[in-house]
């Protein structure tokens, strides 16, 4: 059994480590939200397209004709886009 001073020592510890919590779910989700918001200003800035958009979108597409071409060698990937070389229809184009 727990005398009043165990129980109060107790009590102040549960109360401490809450706010803690509280404290490190506050700064948490405020950093979350900044970063969210730079990351999408500069994915909408000139810089961050020239670096970080296409060149992504450029991987994506290689990846994707590789995968496509493991079933019909008729597509080819040249930049952005995924293109059929017969018919020469565009299947994806990452351009905005």
């Amino acid at each position: 059994m727990h005398g009043p001073l165990t129980c109060y020592l107790l009590w102040y510890r549960k109360l401490t480590q809450s706010y803690l919590d509280d404290q490190q779910m506050i700064r948490f989700v405020l950093l979350f939200t900044l970063f969210l918001i730079g990351l999408f200003v500069l994915e909408l800035l000139p810089v961050g397209q020239d670096w970080v958009v296409v060149p992504f979108t450029k991987a994506i597409a290689q990846i994707s004709a590789w995968l496509i071409q493991q079933i019909d060698q008729e597509v080819t990937s040249y930049g952005v886009v995924l293109q059929d070389k017969v018919s020469g229809l565009i299947s994806i184009s990452g351009n905005r």
